[in-house]
């Protein structure tokens, strides 16, 4: 399986002793290539069915989209007062229990958490009403 050579041609030569023959190695590395093969998909029929499903959807999604900017409208007519006693937040759960405070500082932190979700809603059903549409 080796070849030998002398004067030290070939290559992935070993040299035994000094006497100048080479023991040639052959090389049995194999070179593999993967391609990623993109098939395009087949683009589904459009039927009734499906637009009503998608109309169905956009319905959906421009209801709740509604929903959110009436309720951002609301909450940027609020307007806070400097002092403690006429602002009052209430918060009231299933059971009955409750949490009230009027302190304004507290108060304007809710009502920017509450903005804060509203607008990130806000963009996420655009992006939805978008890619549906």
């Amino acid at each position: 399986m080796s070849t030998l050579t002398q004067n030290g041609k070939g290559s992935a030569a070993d040299t035994k002793g000094g006497n100048g023959i080479h023991t040639v190695k052959p090389t049995t590395d194999k070179v593999t290539t993967t391609e990623k093969v993109t098939i395009p998909e087949t683009p589904q029929p459009v039927t009734l069915l499906s637009q009503r499903e998608k109309a169905e959807k956009l319905n959906l999604l421009f209801a709740k989209e509604e929903k959110l900017t009436s309720t951002r409208k609301e909450i940027d007519r609020f307007k806070l007062a400097t002092d403690e006693s006429t602002n009052v937040l209430e918060l009231k759960d299933g059971k009955g229990a409750q949490f009230r405070t009027s302190n304004p500082t507290l108060i304007k932190t809710v009502i920017g958490n509450i903005i804060d979700e509203l607008t990130s809603k806000q963009v996420q059903i655009s992006e939805e009403i978008i890619s549906v549409g």
